[in-house]
């Protein structure tokens, strides 16, 4: 069952203008890029998940994830995906291959979790 409050802190996030779009991993800390699942992993844990932060090769882990959600924040979102379809299409996918923007992203996760009324 979607976590609606905790979805719509990620599409705000998404929206903020705080976080500057990465591709192909969650979180890249060289230029501080993040992919569209890396911003739902750090606004978890900056609501209180408790997520084991870290780093493999060039990228930071969550619970030694780099490319995908976790389980715990795929279960902190009620999400039934370690990445999402979101409107139809992956998330990875809409991020990283379409290149669509975090706004056009947040667009499709209202869609598909119908946060628009």
């Amino acid at each position: 069952m979607p976590n609606l409050d905790n979805i719509r802190l990620w599409v705000a996030a998404l929206r903020s203008g705080e976080y500057q779009q990465g591709f192909s991993a969650l979180h890249r800390p060289e230029d501080n890029t993040f992919c569209c699942l890396g911003v739902a992993c750090e606004i978890a844990r900056k609501s209180g998940l408790d997520l084991t932060v870290g780093q493999l090769g060039t990228s930071v882990s969550y619970d030694s994830h780099v490319d995908y959600l976790p389980l715990r924040v795929q279960n902190w979102l009620g999400v039934d995906s370690f990445n999402p379809r979101l409107n139809g299409t992956l998330a990875t996918e809409l991020n990283d291959f379409n290149r669509a923007s975090f706004a056009e992203i947040a667009d499709a996760i209202e869609v598909e979790y119908n946060l628009k009324g």
